[in-house]
């Protein structure tokens, strides 16, 4: 999957949002390294849909999702005011252009008139495909992006290769905090099942993946019990991993307790709160989803487990920010030992641990370069770690602090086989009688079952053996399968308690 990059060989901005005709639209001008006419490259593999001649102004969208800074998705944008004399040759509705391929350059074009501004490229970005007419009027006479996904501020749509140089004016433009990316990428990290340690932007996390024949499940003491992650124990038996989990009190009546929904087996029993508190859930059908829930939205039956995190980091691939609001804004930016759940798409868990202290930022850069759908980050600094069959293998530098629960990655129990059908053994029957006819001719046997023709009547008091019982569907009288019950001269009728003994 390409990443989305910032599309000229110098960044200098010379018009913010907050200018006069791009209020309202996330539009940006820039410069280029001088006043000339700096080529533009394209961001990612795109599709030029449309060029208005007024400005010159290229709409385009990207060929398939690409990578951003907040979002994995499809891109579109447009790009304004080149020349007439300066379009390049490649550069017309329905192309296709490939990433790093130059394609435009900048301009003063406007209303008609080459030359009219000086030069810079106009340039505006959205979320999605483009729609309609591809753009609107905000209400002030400038135009915005039309498309699925809404218009996205610049800085959270590309990343700017290290390659780019930065020129800044000292004025409010420089605030924009573009994202800085290698432009040699590493190569495609594959993750397997099981731990590994993987390098990612001069920082090191171990990752532990969850193996196809694991379960993932929380371990959680009564309150107010505390131990150290390596002695957690389930009917004398270690976990095949085990990673830190909520944030918690230390110390004091309320030791042990964790916030937000109460951690047990009996969710229904969950401790309600007026706190917004982030529970994560995962759902019986493999689904994960997290939110403020109330103790009774999801009920026991519904529920694998559940947990409160201290901070959502990536949610549905895209960059997240959401906090519980007892951890504090602080966590959003504090550098520490991070400890996290990642869930990918195919709702497989993750556990990682950062090796040195990272920022939120970056571990969410981290997730978003694995493509993973979600990045939970739980209780950190001290209590991260990760443990081994007992043996700790990440965090805990110096000492192991006790916690009231974890996470866990256990082998799957073989399921219990379900009990088949008790056969009739051979050369015995089974023999009832009819008490009462469903019809005015008698009660109906069949050909077959559950709607071949009929062939005869049973009568009040009739005997029969009956030599086979199956579960049958639905027919033009029924609404449901029911028991049909095999005659010993081939025929069917079927069982109601009512009309048979």
């Amino acid at each position: 999957m390409q990443k989305a990059l910032f599309f000229m060989q110098t960044l200098r901005c010379t018009a913010g949002e907050e200018y006069s005709t791009h209020k309202g639209t996330y539009a940006l001008d820039f410069g280029g390294s001088d006043g000339g006419k700096d080529l533009i490259y394209a961001p990612f593999d795109l599709k030029i849909k449309k060029i208005d001649k007024a400005a010159n102004t290229v709409f385009f969208e990207s060929l398939e999702k690409v990578e951003t800074p907040t979002f994995t998705d499809y891109v579109c944008g447009r790009f304004a005011h080149c020349n007439d004399a300066d379009m390049l040759s490649n550069c017309y509705a329905g192309t296709v252009i490939k990433q790093g391929e130059a394609f435009y350059r900048e301009g003063g074009k406007g209303s008609g008139v080459n030359g009219k501004f000086a030069m810079h490229v106009h340039a505006v970005f959205a979320r999605g495909h483009l729609t309609g007419a591809y753009w609107y009027n905000v209400g002030n006479g400038n135009y915005a992006m039309l498309s699925t996904g809404g218009k996205q501020h610049i800085y959270d749509v590309l990343f700017v290769p290290d390659d780019v140089q930065i020129i800044k004016t000292n004025d409010y433009k420089d605030s924009y905090p573009w994202r800085r990316m290698p432009r040699k990428e590493d190569e495609k990290v594959e993750i397997k099942e099981g731990k590994q340690t993987i390098r990612h932007n001069g920082k090191t996390y171990t990752v532990v993946k969850q193996a196809g024949n694991e379960d993932v499940a929380i371990w959680s003491l009564k309150h107010p019990a505390l131990a150290k992650l390596s002695t957690f124990r389930s009917n004398g038996e270690k976990p095949n991993f085990a990673k830190n989990l909520s944030y918690f009190v230390m110390d004091g009546a309320d030791r042990g307790q964790v916030g937000g929904s109460e951690i047990s087996d009996i969710y229904d029993e969950a401790v309600p709160t007026d706190q917004k508190y982030i529970d994560v859930i995962k759902l019986k059908d493999g689904t994960w989803k997290f939110g403020n829930f109330g103790p009774y939205q999801y009920r026991s039956d519904e529920v694998v487990l559940r947990y409160s995190t201290g901070m959502v980091l990536v949610a549905g691939g895209a960059y997240s920010n959401e906090y519980s609001i007892p951890d504090g804004a602080g966590i959003r930016t504090k550098k520490t030992i991070l400890s996290c759940l990642f869930v990918d798409w195919s709702n497989v868990a993750y556990m990682v641990v950062s090796k040195e202290s990272v920022t939120p930022d970056e571990m969410r850069d981290f997730a978003m370069s694995l493509n993973m759908q979600y990045a939970f980050r739980d209780d950190s600094g001290g209590s991260a770690e990760i443990v081994e069959k007992g043996i700790v293998i990440a965090g805990a530098r110096d000492s192991e602090r006790a916690l009231p629960n974890c996470l866990v990655f256990v082998t799957k129990k073989e399921p219990e086989p379900e009990p088949e059908d008790p056969a009739i053994p051979a050369g015995q029957t089974m023999v009832f009688k009819c008490i009462k006819a469903s019809t005015s001719k008698g009660y109906p046997l069949r050909s077959s079952a559950p709607s071949g023709a009929i062939v005869s009547y049973l009568q009040p008091g009739d005997m029969v053996k009956v030599v086979d019982i199956q579960n049958k569907g639905k027919n033009q009288y029924t609404s449901a399968a029911e028991p049909w019950c095999l005659t010993g001269d081939g025929l069917w009728f079927a069982f109601d308690k009512d009309y048979f003994e």
